[in-house]
């Protein structure tokens, strides 16, 4: 079952996000790297601009319809994963992967991939294998 406060407390922070970057607020670094990622997703900002409609909007893991928020949450942990290079070398290989692909948007969506499958790993109360993540990011350089 879905705890649909923390969803929303989640979602608000979005929202609140992409309300203070456009009203030109100053922005906390989490706000920061929210809007830098929603910026790469102009289909997304109608949502954002909109929370008294999308906030309790419910999206199925398995339907054709992408959830932004589960979507544009794994680009902001990849991105504070890369920041504190945690796993040890996932900020290189990131690097690696814009400096080969040219493209920062292409380059989340890789790490993006290993996360995920990382994470699906995580069911039944088994603990994730963080060298399974490990090698998923090498095999992409």
């Amino acid at each position: 079952m879905i705890d649909t406060r923390q969803r929303d407390s989640t979602r608000d922070v979005f929202f609140t996000a992409w309300r203070k970057h456009r009203q030109h607020s100053v922005l906390t670094e989490m706000e920061g790297l929210i809007v830098e990622v929603a910026v790469m997703h102009p289909a997304y900002h109608q949502i954002l601009e909109d929370p008294t409609t999308h906030r309790d909007q419910d999206y199925s893991l398995t339907g054709d319809v992408v959830n932004p928020f589960l979507h544009m949450g794994l680009h902001v942990a990849v991105l504070e994963q890369v920041g504190t290079d945690r796993p040890e070398g996932i900020a290189e290989i990131y690097h690696s992967l814009i400096r080969r692909g040219g493209d920062v948007h292409a380059a989340q969506h890789a790490v993006m991939k290993c996360l995920g499958t990382w994470l699906s790993t995580a069911t039944g109360g088994r603990a994730v294998d963080e060298q399974t993540y490990v090698d998923c990011l090498h095999r992409l350089i």
